[in-house]
């Protein structure tokens, strides 16, 4: 965890700051599932006394909940209900400055014009000093659900031969499929980050929420989907790598 480090978390009635390594770390761990208390304990290396306090103020503001272990009464399972939106982050002047040159130099279109405020909006939040790739990939997620009901494919071929089409068309770049196990593809032209300068760390994770939505959903599996190269890692296209179980 670096020095200084801060996140912000959604409940869905509010936002919590969350400047503390332990509570932060906890919470990194309850989002991979429920635990126990001793697990917590373990895993922050803590003594119980400190873990009890940090959990009562995650519960109190509404970050966690937690219920009686079914199996054994005196104990207390932890899970997170909360989601975790910005993280505090070295601010990217280069990335504002980008986006409006590119405002500044556009050419007629509706799709051009609109493109351009969804990168600006996007970038300009992260030359602020605030990483809004957690949020990105919350909404692509929740678009993504909306978004799935538009394919019809119940296998990966299929599914992936739709969305080059519906990418292609609406001209979100395009799609080439270089390995079938794990499933990777590249992006050339890809809408949310072509030309962006090389900031040492990927760009797209909208564009990561959104298609694991659309392969849970038509795959009726659970997916992960990584970007592993984009022009914010120095390279001219995005590459995906998809994993279903």
């Amino acid at each position: 965890m670096i020095k200084n480090h801060v996140e912000i978390y959604g409940t869905g009635r509010t936002v919590i700051v969350l400047d503390d390594d332990v509570k932060i770390r906890i919470m990194h761990y309850l989002d991979l599932g429920e635990r126990g208390f001793d697990d917590i304990v373990k895993f922050t290396k803590k003594a119980k006394s400190t873990v009890s306090q940090h959990l009562a103020k995650l519960e109190q503001d509404g970050l966690i909940t937690s219920i009686k272990d079914p199996l054994d009464r005196r104990k207390t399972i932890y899970r997170s209900c909360a989601k975790l939106l910005f993280i505090k982050a070295e601010s990217k002047p280069i990335l504002n400055k980008k986006t409006l040159d590119d405002i500044s130099k556009l050419s007629d279109g509706a799709f051009i014009f609109m493109n351009a405020i969804f990168r600006a909006l996007r970038y300009i939040t992260d030359s602020f000093g605030a990483d809004a790739r957690p949020m990105l990939r919350l909404m692509g997620e929740q678009i993504g659900k909306e978004l799935s009901k538009r394919f019809r494919a119940e296998d990966i071929d299929g599914l992936v031969e739709e969305i080059s089409e519906f990418w292609k068309k609406n001209q979100l770049g395009e799609i080439e499929v270089i390995e079938k196990n794990p499933l990777t593809f590249i992006v050339k032209n890809c809408y949310e980050c072509s030309n962006m300068p090389d900031i040492g760390r990927t760009l797209c994770v909208f564009d990561e929420g959104l298609l694991k939505s659309i392969f849970d959903t038509r795959l009726h599996k659970k997916s992960t989907v990584r970007e592993v190269e984009c022009s914010g890692t120095g390279y001219e296209h995005c590459k995906f790598i998809v994993l279903t179980v």
